[in-house]
């Protein structure tokens, strides 16, 4: 279960941050493949080259809060441009 979460927050956090530098906020799609990706990825990674507990629950919660924090700055930066963009 622990390995899971620790799974599933750091593929939050690297789509979290994928769609921050690429804009990927307009490609739904491509952000669902990025995170299936990463979770499965990430699960690999776990079950076949990480012993068990390696890695305590700790990790899931930092790279959550990571990756609410990034989803927030990608909210605000998609408002700021629209906002922009309206002012031209």
């Amino acid at each position: 279960m622990v390995s899971f979460l620790n799974a599933a927050s750091i593929a939050a956090v690297l789509t979290a941050s994928a769609t921050l530098r690429f804009r990927l906020w307009k490609q739904p799609r491509t952000l669902i493949f990025y995170f299936l990706f990463f979770l499965l990825a990430e699960s690999l990674l776990h079950r076949y080259f990480l012993p068990e507990m390696a890695m305590g629950i700790e990790v899931a919660y930092v790279c959550f809060s990571l990756a609410g924090i990034l989803a927030m700055v990608s909210i605000g930066l998609r408002r700021h441009e629209i906002n922009v963009g309206s002012d031209e």
